[in-house]
């Protein structure tokens, strides 16, 4: 899937940045294709 992997490109690029001094939170969203996956994330 296009949106994880992009996803997990920045996570990686951040982690390998010694001198990002930050904080960042990720959210992988299931199902994000169809129309139910932010249903139950917000549930």
């Amino acid at each position: 899937d296009g949106h994880t992997t992009m996803l997990l490109g920045a996570a990686r690029y951040l982690a390998d940045t010694k001198d990002f001094d930050g904080k960042v939170v990720l959210i992988f969203q299931p199902a994000e294709e169809g129309l139910g996956g932010a249903r139950a994330m917000l549930a």
